[in-house]
């Protein structure tokens, strides 16, 4: 699977933990994220920095991959 480039600033994000949606460096890299269920959007909170805001996470799957593409990248550049 090709992963756009704002997938992976976006994986590369969620790979440090839970980002708010007003935080994410990229929306759209996201919902590419969301479609191949490597993210997802969910916890709505009352309480967040609006009324009903949605956090944004790596899923169990995206967690391993961007593991490994943070690593294949880290080698890369050793």
């Amino acid at each position: 699977m090709m992963l756009s480039h704002a997938a992976m600033e976006v994986i590369r994000q969620l790979k440090r933990g839970p980002v708010w949606d007003g935080d994410l460096v990229s929306k759209v890299g996201r919902n590419e994220l969301v479609h191949h269920k490597i993210a997802q959007r969910c916890r709505k909170f009352d309480d967040g920095p609006y009324a009903g805001c949605m956090i944004n996470e790596l899923t169990s799957d995206g967690t391993k991959m961007a593991v490994a593409i943070l690593d294949v990248e880290s080698h890369a550049r050793n």
